[in-house]
């Protein structure tokens, strides 16, 4: 593979060499445990899957001004956003393409975010302020996570109570555009009581016409760890409430996108606009009982209401216009593990079982009144299977191993309401069966040298969206990742990992025509899909005070035996390049740069245009005086036009150069 760098990027490189990198005492260790990946002693170094951590310090040193930006500067990660902001954005693992949102599995707190459309996981409804670590698995989770988990698994993991006493702190952000944002936290434990909660206001006008947005979240965190009831080690209670309001100034034309930063920031809809209010609500129990293992059981109820409005007309009643969105989710986990001595080695098994019921009620064309056309589809899914893994060590070898038995039945109505009442139009019914399975291990060599190798079978069944716009014979995809690596950690100064992987989908699900009929359906694709591919990481300590990091992914995303052309909206390369000085103990600057390579089109034909790769900068400064931080960030700072997505030559254009300013008290 050969790798061009424009003379913009290595002007960006040249310019973060002279200027920073990243705070040594920063370094993420191999040794550092995990909880989204299977492993005897949840270390690290010891998944054989490509991994990586973010945490609390790696978020408050970054850039980034929301998650899906965040996420986007690890390897083989692509970001996808419609209009910048927190809303309506997105990450892709491994080239999933347009099906990314199903096709990538991102967890709250373990708790599965993607709903049952075609919406995906709500990245905007998480306050960065509120994430204590972020874990990212790579090609694997199928067997501990399921549905969904084929590009890869994202755990995010939010802040804990303190320990004892009070704590707690309290932000503000001002930035470009109108952004600002209020944030607070505050906790109280004892012994064996402790509780968190947060809350949060942002608002900004959008760089764009009709792109401002408007959120609020609030969350608790209760645990009880008592002491002298038995086995019993932890009862918690986490809930979460979600509201925003945002608007979505739809793409622009090819001619618009090139002619100048006016055009790019006008709306093609200066009236569509969408909000959202999500809850959230997990009631778990943790318990020891010694050498017959540890139990872990939790419930978690999801209800989210969406009222949006596509070719609004302000010319006419609000309520025979848009659409509406009402979903529920009801899931429960029981897990069982145990640590026992078999045939000279330590091992780990675990086996649980678990249930799912999801639904979800869209109506578009206004509320049901006299005189008006409306749809319905009311659609549910429930799933509920078992799953059994298990980690052997025998000195430097771990083999680790797991299968996994899902069973899912579907039912989707479609009602019509013509003037005066509604009726039934069809209803459909499916059933089917989801297995996933993995064989993994890793090898220790020596100190510094650490092999890994894995293969995995996974599987993706429909969600309700795809199911309403489907062909007959529409049915889940399966398929199997193959992933072999090295990390190499000779010091605290130098990390290295490289992992190279292979994705094969069969029946993979997309949009797109049936040559039969010529009308567009949810299908699988008749050919195998095809990703290859490897991502790399370095982290290196040439200074005492600084730190380089870089992040590259490569891909290949094809159909096996055809010559189409790679799967549209995947770029091929990103790179990702951090240097973050430590001009003093209480003072950083980080200077990061990003280049994503061009990709095909969402719809295109073969004749269309790609879309343009894209190199951006960003700079930032931190200070820590006492018990308060400071931190400012220019992003994009070179004022450079991209998009991340685009559809038939239209695109949706990114923001220009952009400022904001952030400080924090810690109590």
């Amino acid at each position: 593979m050969r790798l061009r760098v424009p003379l913009k990027l290595a002007a960006c490189a040249a310019a973060a060499a002279a200027l920073c990198g990243v705070d040594a005492r920063a370094v993420t260790e191999l040794d550092e445990t995990v909880v989204t990946a299977s492993s005897l002693d949840g270390r690290l170094g010891d998944v054989p899957h490509g991994i990586s951590v973010i945490r609390a310090e790696d978020i408050a040193r970054s850039t980034a001004s929301n998650l899906p930006d965040l996420l986007s500067r690890e390897a083989g990660i692509n970001l996808r956003s419609y209009y910048g902001g927190r809303s309506n954005a997105g990450i892709d693992i491994r080239g999933m393409g347009e099906t990314a949102a199903s096709n990538v599995l991102v967890l709250l707190d373990g708790v599965p975010l993607n709903e049952i459309d075609m919406s995906g996981a709500d990245l905007g409804s998480i306050d960065l302020s509120q994430v204590e670590r972020i874990e990212i698995l790579r090609g694997g989770g199928a067997v501990r996570w399921g549905n969904g988990a084929v590009g890869g698994v994202v755990n995010i993991l939010t802040r804990a109570p303190a320990h004892e006493g009070v704590a707690g702190s309290v932000g503000l952000t001002l930035g470009s555009y109108g952004q600002r944002s209020l944030r607070g936290r505050a906790s109280v434990a004892n012994r064996e009581w402790s509780l968190a909660v947060a809350a949060s206001n942002f608002a900004s006008n959008g760089w764009r016409e009709n792109s401002g947005e408007r959120g609020r979240d609030a969350s608790f965190n209760l645990a009880w760890t008592p002491e002298g009831l038995g086995p019993l080690d932890e009862v918690f209670l986490r809930g979460s409430h979600h509201r925003d309001r945002y608007g979505m100034p739809g793409p622009v034309s090819l001619e618009d996108f090139r002619a100048g930063d006016a055009e790019r920031r006008r709306a093609s809809y200066p009236h569509d606009h969408s909000g959202s209010d999500t809850s959230r609500l997990t009631f778990g129990t943790k318990a020891d009982f010694g050498a017959a293992g540890r139990l872990q059981w939790q419930l978690t109820g999801r209800e989210r209401s969406n009222r949006y409005f596509f070719g609004y007309d302000p010319g006419q009643p609000a309520i025979r216009q848009g659409g509406l969105i009402d979903a529920s989710r009801h899931e429960w986990d029981l897990r069982h593990t145990v640590d026992f001595q078999l045939l000279g080695g330590r091992q780990q098994f675990s086996a649980g079982t678990f249930g799912r019921h999801g639904s979800l009620t869209r109506q578009d064309g206004g509320l049901e009144l006299p005189g008006s056309f409306v749809t319905r589809k009311r659609g549910q899914v429930d799933e509920g299977g078992w799953f059994a893994e298990t980690n052997w060590v025998f000195g430097p070898l771990q083999l680790q191993g797991g299968v996994r038995r899902s069973r899912f039945d579907s039912r989707l109505a479609q009602d019509s309401y013509a003037s005066t009442a509604w009726q039934q139009d069809s209803d459909d019914r499916g059933n089917w069966v989801g297995r996933a399975a993995e064989l993994g291990a890793t090898l220790k060599l020596a100190k510094e040298h650490t092999l890994f190798a894995s293969l995995s079978r996974h599987f993706r069944g429909p969600n309700i969206d795809e199911l309403a716009f489907a062909s007959d014979d529409l049915h889940p995809q399966q398929g199997r990742t193959t992933e072999a690596g090295w990390r190499f950690e000779p010091g605290p100064r130098v990390q290295l990992s490289l992992t190279g992987f292979e994705i094969v989908n069969r029946d993979e699900i997309y949009y797109g025509i049936d040559p039969a009929t010529l009308m567009s359906y949810n299908r699988n694709y008749q050919s195998r899909t095809r990703r290859t591919g490897g991502e790399a990481g370095l982290k290196l300590v040439p200074l005492k005070d600084v730190v380089l990091r870089l992040s590259a992914g490569y891909v290949k995303p094809r159909f096996v035996g055809d010559d189409s052309g790679d799967i549209p909206l995947v770029p091929r390369t990103t790179l990702t390049a951090e240097l973050d000085w430590a001009v003093r103990e209480d003072m950083g600057l980080l200077f990061s740069v990003r280049r994503t390579g061009s990709r095909r089109d969402g719809l295109d034909d073969g004749t269309m245009v790609r879309l343009p790769a894209y190199t951006v900068c960003d700079l930032g400064w931190r200070w820590k005086w006492k018990q308060a931080d400071f931190s400012a960030g220019i992003r994009n700072l070179f004022d450079r036009s991209y998009s991340t997505l685009g559809y038939f030559q239209t695109y949706y254009p990114m923001p220009g150069r952009n400022w904001t300013a952030s400080a924090s008290w810690k109590f």
